[in-house]
């Protein structure tokens, strides 16, 4: 019998745990909890605890939707600066210091299509507004990163050729014999 017992209060403490660490990952999730911890805590009680349970887990489902449709984990523009080593490595992880992460998001795209991509693509692969976008390329268009022009009604982003070999260059092994 001990065994029994003392299985389940090590699967208990796994659980606890385990919920532990994933509302520290999700602090939405502790709303939830407390709303059904609320709900069943006091069985018999009427709406006076059930409407605050069910604003706790409304709150919770909520926060924790907008929080993974808003703060998509897109990829770190720091993988595209991180490849391969030597100075070239490093001429590229300074580069990303110049550039913000929504810029070096939209330097990145045009590096993983060769340089050239429709503007309106770049929203969908990004995960940035259009308006913000449009923005970000006219500035880049004006520090000579870029070049945008229109062809059969439909805006054609290029990134600079230099800027595009050296870039593709960062993300190769250095040929250093």
């Amino acid at each position: 019998m001990n065994k029994l017992v003392e299985r389940a209060m090590d699967t208990i403490t796994r659980i606890i745990s385990l919920m532990i660490e994933w509302i520290r990952k999700h602090p939405s999730l502790a709303l939830i909890i407390l709303g059904v911890m609320l709900v069943a805590a006091v069985p018999g009680q009427g709406t006076s605890v059930l409407i605050p349970a069910f604003i706790f887990i409304l709150v919770g489902v909520a926060l924790f939707i907008t929080s993974r449709v808003f703060y998509q984990r897109v990829e770190s523009s720091e993988t595209l600066f991180s490849k391969g080593s030597g100075e070239r490595s490093e001429l590229a992880f300074l580069l990303s210091k110049l550039l913000t992460e929504e810029e070096a998001r939209i330097v990145e795209v045009l590096v993983e299509s060769n340089g050239t991509v429709l503007q309106r693509e770049i929203p969908y692969k990004t995960g940035l507004s259009k308006l913000k976008v449009h923005r970000i390329i006219t500035r880049l268009a004006s520090r000579g990163l870029l070049e945008r022009r229109k062809e059969n009604g439909k805006v054609i982003v290029t990134m600079d050729e230099k800027l595009l070999r050296f870039l593709k260059g960062a993300g190769q092994p250095s040929r250093e014999k």
